[in-house]
């Protein structure tokens, strides 16, 4: 898989914007983007400067990703939480 595009003004962009960057990819059949902790700015994107790849996605009965499900491992140890 190639580079990915960036979001439009070259910023981080919030994560339903870098999402649908990403979900434009050939490549990329689906996408969860998160904010995770981070030290600098208290929390980042999950997705611009790492990524993790995943069998599924957790899913709601009606077919929503459950994206607490998926910050929960990021979060737990954080003295800070969302």
């Amino acid at each position: 898989m190639g580079p990915l595009p960036r979001v439009p003004n070259g910023s981080n962009g919030c994560p339903s914007e870098v999402e649908q960057v990403i979900w434009g990819h050939p490549a990329v059949p689906d996408s969860a983007v998160i904010g995770v902790p981070d030290e600098e700015w208290s929390e980042a994107v999950k997705a611009p400067k790492s990524i993790d790849f995943v069998a599924a996605l957790p899913r709601s009965p009606g077919g929503k990703v459950l994206n607490e499900d998926l910050r929960q491992q990021y979060w737990h140890d954080a003295t800070r939480k969302i």
